[in-house]
């Protein structure tokens, strides 16, 4: 919880709370007790699962892609996908290889080519400085909700809504009313395959822009399997029984849960309140969420930089003068922002500005 203290292991946290001029952390192993308290408890750690899940039929065996390892752990039969982000379009070429019919509910998703001009995206992404983008350098504060772009593992090869479907995969719109077996989706299959290729464009527009900025010599854009159109068919209605569809696995995301903070560190949504990572109360900070400091503060490019910034913070305020004034985290000060300052209060590339997300879900 605190520099300068023994590493221990005191079970998952039950209650954080103030007291005098430290914290006090319970849980079902016991108590402790300190002046500073970092939260790396993630932001992504509850699966979400939307109503419809309750109005299909129970012979219907249903996961979520936290619960998801492998084909094998899901009875015989078709598979009903829910969500066209990076789990659903994983897990939905897993099965797919696996030798399952699988079915995928599609939401307007951002995919990322794999490579542009001769070198990996994210390589292109990282120099540009797109990872590095605040959220007050953003056009449009809703693209701090969007999923990541839909990015292959492995590299050197793109995904796309498309190459699921030529090999094999049956798109559909979003998955909009469930009664027993009875299954509808709206018509948007279409308009979320366009969505995904304008984002990919968009990715392709601003690195070129880099490239002519930088005075760079890349070769020229390679083609991309990926973005081969094709003709949809996608059903709008489906009795589970006839094909018949087994099994769901549901795409849908995940929430954080801070139940375990004091509501003066929240905000009305339940959500940590922070400056910079930095905690309205004294001795309070985050790291590992999205969008903390700069677009990479939840993934392995940004955090060590925000994790950085909170230790030197930690350090700062256990060695000054306790002082018990709440309602303000003031033990972050110019000359203790040494790293942040290196890395988040860059000015946004002129190559990412104007880039906005699309609105989408997981």
């Amino acid at each position: 919880m605190s520099a300068f203290c023994s590493p221990c292991c005191i079970g998952p946290p039950a209650r954080l709370a103030p007291h005098d001029d430290q914290w006090t952390l319970l849980t079902s192993e016991g108590g402790l007790r300190a002046r500073s308290v970092v939260v790396a408890s993630g932001g992504e750690n509850l699966p979400r699962l939307p109503g419809l899940a309750r109005a299909l039929s129970h012979r219907v065996a249903q996961y979520h892609a936290a619960d998801y390892r492998n084909p094998g752990q899901l009875p015989d039969g078709a598979v009903l996908v829910v969500g066209s982000a990076q789990s659903g379009c994983q897990i939905a070429e897993d099965l797919l290889v696996a030798g399952r019919q699988v079915l995928l509910a599609t939401r307007p998703v951002g995919r990322a080519p794999a490579r542009h001009r001769g070198r990996d995206t994210v390589e292109w992404l990282v120099e540009c400085g797109f990872f590095q983008q605040r959220p007050r350098d953003l056009p449009d504060p809703s693209v701090m909700a969007a999923p990541q772009p839909l990015l292959a593992p492995g590299g050197g090869r793109s995904m796309s809504l498309q190459a699921l479907a030529r090999a094999g995969v049956t798109l559909a719109g979003r998955l909009v009313a469930a009664h027993g077996e009875q299954v509808t989706f709206d018509d948007s299959a279409p308009a979320n395959l366009t969505a995904g290729d304008a984002f990919a464009a968009r990715i392709r527009a601003m690195l070129d822009q880099a490239i002519r900025r930088a005075g760079l010599h890349a070769p020229c854009v390679e083609p991309d399997d990926a973005d081969t159109p094709i003709e949809l068919h996608p059903p709008m209605a489906l009795d589970l029984r006839t094909i018949p569809v087994g099994s769901v696995v549901w795409c849908t995301g995940y929430t954080g849960d801070f139940s375990w903070l004091p509501p003066a560190l929240l905000n009305a949504d339940g959500r940590p309140q922070h400056h910079d990572g930095a905690a309205p109360l004294p001795g309070v900070w985050y790291v590992g969420l999205r969008w903390l400091t700069h677009r990479a503060s939840g993934n392995f490019f940004g955090f060590p930089t925000d994790a950085a910034t909170a230790a030197d913070a930690v350090v700062a305020h256990l060695t000054e003068s306790p002082s018990p004034h709440p309602g303000h985290n003031t033990a972050v000060t110019a000359p203790d922002r040494r790293r942040q300052g290196a890395h988040t209060t860059r000015e946004t590339t002129p190559s990412t500005q104007g880039l906005t997300l699309p609105d989408t879900g997981r």
